[in-house]
């Protein structure tokens, strides 16, 4: 289950990603208790930029629900009215930050997924509240990710994926003394916690995307992408499909008893719930709001 909170989204009575935390608990505890895994997106701008350490330590602090938090860089793009981002927001200051709320220092590039300018991901384990960064041993982690790579894993709970962790482990006797070492090693460094914490240990990545200008698609990272969007002709770079969304978002739809189009603005609601209500206000008109807004703030004061 993924929520998608953060200053963007000018949500009333909340000016801070720290005022936004309120929110983002009562999201958690609603979700304690049940079988699914908790993620949390957060557009990366300047407004947040500085915010993002107190969230990494807040995802830390909630690693017993939160599985998974994306930090995904702003840009002129999509329903965004931001612009383009600042230079000094990109992977690598936002990893820092991240890094630094954490507490420990993260390996944000021992696994590749898609072009390498686009993601970073780390992953940690959080251990009586503190984080250990699970990919410390870069060599291990690589090198059990390419003899597992074609291995199906069940990961409906946690002991069906150890279970066929363990199944696969019968055929791979020296990948195995591998782990036990790594794993021994790690249990070391994370004793003290551990024996506190009762051998309770919570995952939790950390990941980073560097979304491009929908005017500045760079066609190798397209074709490398893995941040995929589902449309009627089949999977699309997000980056691609944020370029068009509105033109995606209201195409009319083909179905078993004929074309069904999405409502435009000034007509009614009997035949059926707009798209573009469901996802927000396309692009144009935001920007022209915010354009009139930015007139009017503009405009000079009268005397008296």
């Amino acid at each position: 289950m993924a929520f998608h909170v953060d200053t963007t989204q000018q949500r009333a009575g909340y000016r801070s990603e720290r005022d936004l935390n309120v929110l983002r608990v009562e999201y958690i505890e609603r979700a304690r208790g049940l079988p699914i895994s908790v993620f949390f997106n957060t557009t990366v701008h300047a407004g947040n930029f500085d915010e993002l350490p107190m969230l990494a330590a807040f995802f830390v602090a909630q690693a017993d629900v939160v599985r998974f938090g994306s930090f995904q860089l702003q840009a002129d793009t999509g329903r965004g009215v931001l612009g383009a981002r600042t230079d000094a927001i990109h992977n690598h200051s936002v990893a820092q930050r991240l890094q630094q709320g954490a507490g420990v220092r993260l390996s944000f590039d021992v696994l590749a997924a898609g072009h390498h300018e686009c993601n970073h991901n780390a992953v940690l384990l959080v251990v009586n509240g503190r984080a250990y960064d699970a990919f410390a041993d870069s060599t291990f982690v690589q090198r059990f990710m390419h003899e597992t790579a074609a291995l199906r894993i069940d990961r409906g709970t946690p002991w069906r994926a150890l279970r066929s962790l363990l199944m696969a482990s019968l055929a791979r006797p020296g990948l195995v003394l591998a782990a036990v070492r790594w794993l021994s090693a790690l249990a070391w460094r994370m004793r003290t916690d551990l024996l506190a914490a009762r051998g309770r240990v919570h995952k939790l990545t950390l990941f980073t995307h560097n979304f491009m200008d929908a005017c500045a698609l760079d066609a190798e990272r397209i074709d490398a992408c893995v941040f995929m969007a589902i449309t009627r002709d089949g999977p699309l770079s997000m980056c691609a499909y944020n370029a068009q969304r509105d033109s995606y978002l209201l195409r009319p739809l083909q179905t078993s008893t004929g074309v069904w189009k999405p409502l435009r603005e000034g007509r009614g609601m009997s035949a059926g719930v707009p798209i573009k209500w469901l996802k927000g206000r396309p692009r144009a008109a935001a920007l022209r709001q915010r354009e009139a807004n930015t007139s009017v703030a503009d405009a000079p004061r009268q005397p008296g």
